[in-house]
């Protein structure tokens, strides 16, 4: 199985960001954690871009094959502009991995285009309820097509108010999807990239080294390379023994 990254066009995201809901459910329980010797596909936006390379690169040492697919710019509210279900059927098709790992929302905050043509508000208990929707939708789909397993990566900590909120309702209607899919893992990205609970949002932190590191991109919302790289090594720590 070949490694193949695609980028889907330039990342944008809204510069109003609106976020309701406080309060989360709690995240799935975990599914079984086992040692899978591959494949793996790695599926994401904009957030995946860098997370696929340094996640390949991790599973390049323990011999395990893996493939990436990434569309900057794209996600499940304008399926109209990029079909991810297609694209999903079509990726699992080709590779036939055991497990999934997959980052998806991160350029989601915008109305909502149903199928029936008609935008849906952001914000609104319509969009909540149109996007879980979709959300439940990609994940049967991934074990409809043979994944064994899907490891869902929550949003991070966002340095912008606007974008936190977004960030934590997005967790939320992920974590909610999840709950009744017991393939469905998610995998808090938070602890791994925060200092503190009082301050959850960190730009750099410090490496194993003693060394600052900057581990986010300067827009407060990607991750830089060396984030990405703490990020993958703590997905493979958890969940390749």
């Amino acid at each position: 199985m070949k490694r193949l990254l695609t980028i889907g066009g330039l990342a944008v995201l809204t510069a109003a960001w609106v976020g309701v809901a406080q309060d989360q459910p709690k995240p799935a329980a975990p599914a079984p954690e086992r040692s899978e010797r591959g494949p793996v596909l790695m599926v994401g936006d904009s957030m995946m871009r860098l997370l696929s390379v340094a996640f390949e690169k991790e599973f390049r040492k323990r011999g395990i094959e893996a493939a990436s697919f990434a569309s900057l710019g794209s996600g499940l509210v304008r399926l109209d502009a990029f079909d991810w279900y297609a694209k999903i059927a079509a990726l699992m098709e080709e590779h036939a991995p055991g497990t999934v790992i997959v980052v998806l929302g991160t350029n989601d905050d915008q109305a909502l285009l149903g199928e029936n043509g008609i935008q849906i508000a952001k914000g609104s208990a319509e969009w909540d309820d149109a996007y879980s929707e979709r959300l439940a939708r990609v994940m049967d789909l991934f074990v409809e097509k043979g994944a064994r397993r899907v490891i869902w990566i929550l949003q991070p900590d966002m340095k912008q108010e606007a974008q936190q909120r977004y960030a934590q309702r997005l967790n939320g209607l992920i974590a909610r999807a999840a709950q009744p899919r017991p393939a469905v893992t998610l995998f808090d990205s938070r602890a791994v990239l925060s200092r503190r609970p009082d301050a959850p949002y960190a730009a750099t932190l410090v490496d194993g080294d003693g060394q600052m590191v900057q581990v986010r991109d300067p827009d407060g919302v990607h991750l830089s390379r060396a984030g990405a790289e703490r990020l993958a090594a703590a997905v493979l720590e958890r969940f390749w023994k």
